[in-house]
């Protein structure tokens, strides 16, 4: 994402602005479409910046309605242990998979 000339964290400010005017869904099919290049990659330590993602992205799948499971989300609700990027990351898999 920095390549492209957006940081992450600045991407994830415009689009929680984006989901402030209303447009939930909107909101959610950019997101759904941008997740799996904004989490943490194979080797790579997860931030606190991946655990926003995920976490505002569990929340507009919620005011959205969004079904429908996501590989890279299942795979993380999967590992073992209760940190924040897991516990997110199993609610939003809950949410899609609802």
């Amino acid at each position: 994402m920095a390549g492209a000339g957006r940081s992450p964290g600045g991407l994830l400010k415009t689009l929680e602005a984006l989901a402030r005017s209303g447009a939930h869904r909107e909101t959610w099919q950019i997101t759904r479409a941008l997740l799996p290049a904004l989490l943490a990659g194979p080797g790579e330590r997860a931030t606190t910046v991946h655990t926003r993602v995920v976490s505002f992205a569990a929340d507009v799948a919620e005011w959205a309605g969004a079904r429908g499971e996501l590989p890279e989300i299942a795979a993380l609700a999967a590992r073992p242990g209760s940190s924040h990027l897991t516990r997110h990351a199993r609610r939003l898999h809950a949410t899609l998979t609802a």
